[in-house]
């Protein structure tokens, strides 16, 4: 399977729209879902994983909320932090700097071909890195270009973090008086005080406008599947096997039933022979 050709103007188009979608973002959050979700209008790719070493798995293309204790994601986080200790620069994974274990189960959560992409920023204890998988190598050309939208997205996601609340609060109060911070911090002491009605987050479901379904012929128990996650798939490929037992049972059952009927019918041909009411 080959990746879809871009053409060159397009892909300058969509990297100038990206660079201005990640500098208009509001918070890391919205940051996030751009980064792993619009990347694709750049290079395409099936799955798209930032990761961040202080909150580990950050967002992940196609799901609206990361599970941190689903297995896919603890996978990823052992992943990304074997390979962050190596301090790669930008390019394709090799399988050989992880350990076995993480080896083994790559085929079962990822396509073959990664694209390890860290972001740059200011401070170096806390890393962010965006991993983009596909069936495909990634060529020199995308590299390139995705390295630049790389150093875009660390830029805004650095600039998030100044812009949050405690760093704007420290300049504040280094420009006040000492009796003015004395007011503000009576205030936000009685602020505390008072009671807060708290908000609830509640999780969505995404329907799919085209839904296609996807079901046995029969009924019956699933006894062996033939493909593994992420596995592509062809038109008319066996994709699993029926407990044979259930089966079997109805056709024991059918063929006494036909021996049965057979019989009948045998004995019925033997009296038309003289029977005139058994003839008709």
């Amino acid at each position: 399977m080959e990746a879809p050709v871009i053409n060159p103007l397009e892909r300058l188009t969509s990297l100038i729209y990206l660079e201005e979608r990640c500098r208009t973002a509001e918070n890391h959050k919205q940051l996030s879902f751009i980064i792993t979700n619009e990347t694709i209008g750049l290079a395409p790719y099936r799955q798209a994983l930032l990761w961040n070493s202080h909150t580990r798995v950050v967002a992940l293309s196609g799901v609206p909320v990361v599970n941190p204790h689903i297995p896919m994601v603890q996978w990823a986080n052992a992943v990304c932090q074997q390979l962050v200790k190596k301090n790669l620069a930008a390019g394709e994974v090799s399988l050989e700097e992880l350990q076995e274990r993480e080896q083994n189960q790559w085929n079962e959560w990822l396509p073959p071909h990664a694209l390890w992409l860290p972001l740059p920023g200011k401070n170096q204890e806390q890393q962010t890195v965006l991993l983009l998988a596909r069936e495909t190598p990634w060529n020199e050309g995308e590299i390139l270009l995705l390295q630049r939208l790389a150093g875009a997205y660390g830029h805004a996601w650095t600039a998030l973090d100044d812009r949050g609340i405690w760093h704007s609060g420290r300049r504040y109060f280094t420009r006040l008086s000492k009796p003015k911070i004395i007011i503000l911090l009576g205030i936000l002491v009685a602020l505390m005080l008072m009671p807060v009605r708290l908000s609830v987050l509640a999780p969505g479901e995404l329907v799919p406008v085209d839904p296609f379904l996807v079901r046995s012929p029969l009924e019956g128990v699933i006894e062996k599947i033939h493909v593994r996650p992420n596995d592509l798939v062809q038109e008319g490929q066996l994709l699993f096997e029926l407990d044979p037992t259930t089966l079997q049972s109805k056709l024991e059952v059918a063929t006494k039933t036909l021996t049965t009927v057979e019989a009948e019918y045998r004995q019925a041909v033997q009296q038309a022979v003289w029977d005139p009411k058994s003839k008709a």
